[in-house]
């Protein structure tokens, strides 16, 4: 038997090639390994043992919160990032500018315009 793809509806899927979907720097194959990751810590997790023999089960709230402080999460560390970036090519540009200062101080305007005699 050949290597069969079948679409998430159980549909066979013939001669497709593997998509990845980009948003932002997430692909949805990161958030898949993310969540069965996350998935499989939590059920060793011994608080869901606990939830699971008292019959707790988590429902739709919970899962719509833990979406929102992840989303608020990501878009916490991207903005951080940018900030960062933005600090790092503004002092990469003022050093660049003291170096030409420091440069025009020691060696003088080689190519200055000047009257000749």
């Amino acid at each position: 038997m050949g290597n069969k793809r079948f679409s998430p509806d159980g549909h066979e899927n013939k001669g497709e090639k593997k998509r990845s979907f980009q948003g932002n720097q997430f692909t949805v194959e990161a958030d898949v390994n993310f969540v069965s990751t996350s998935a499989e810590k939590l059920k060793n997790n011994s608080e869901f043992e606990v939830n699971h023999d008292m019959g707790v089960t988590i429902g739709q709230t919970a899962r719509n919160y833990a979406d929102n402080v992840d989303k608020a999460r990501i878009l916490r560390a991207e903005n951080t990032a940018k900030a960062n970036c933005k600090e790092a090519r503004t002092l990469r540009r003022d050093l660049k500018a003291a170096e030409n200062d420091n440069f025009e101080e020691t060696e003088g305007l080689l190519y200055a315009p000047v009257i000749t005699d």
